[in-house]
């Protein structure tokens, strides 16, 4: 019985990610452009951001890091340039169009989600959020 349970999970998890992936195909970037993107945003606040800094911390290799960069860049929505001091290390900015189609991207994906949210209600979306957040820990801490 707890096979059928963990199958209905997964099918489950998969139709909404299926779901996720409709929202995100409202844009001319993927999931993981705008994931790295936001990653951009959030660390260069602090400093420059290195873009071997930015593989590590989202725990991505070089050559996919390289990708995805490459990906952006040819957009418009970031730039990529090698410090004066040492050409070996190359640091990431944004672009103002970057930060623009960021903007309207969230935007666009935060209004539907207060759509979607809306059918069932600020209790529920607490307590799924917070059984998420369980699962989450739970799989972490079993899957190390």
């Amino acid at each position: 019985m707890a096979d059928n349970g963990h199958a209905r999970l997964f099918a489950a998890a998969g139709r909404v990610r299926r779901s996720t992936g409709k929202l995100h195909r409202l844009s001319s970037i993927t999931p993981g452009e705008l994931y790295v993107l936001c990653h951009i945003l959030h660390l260069q606040q602090d400093h420059e951001l290195r873009a071997s800094e930015l593989g590590t911390h989202m725990r991505m290799s070089r050559p996919a890091v390289s990708q995805v960069l490459h990906s952006l860049e040819k957009k418009h929505l970031i730039e990529r340039v090698n410090s004066a001091e040492d050409r070996r290390v190359v640091y990431v900015h944004i672009t103002d169009d970057g930060h623009q189609r960021y903007r309207e991207l969230t935007a666009q994906i935060s209004e539907k989600m207060d759509r979607v949210l809306g059918h069932i209600g600020p209790e529920k979306e607490e307590e799924l959020t917070q059984i998420l957040n369980e699962l989450a820990d739970a799989m972490d801490e079993e899957l190390k």
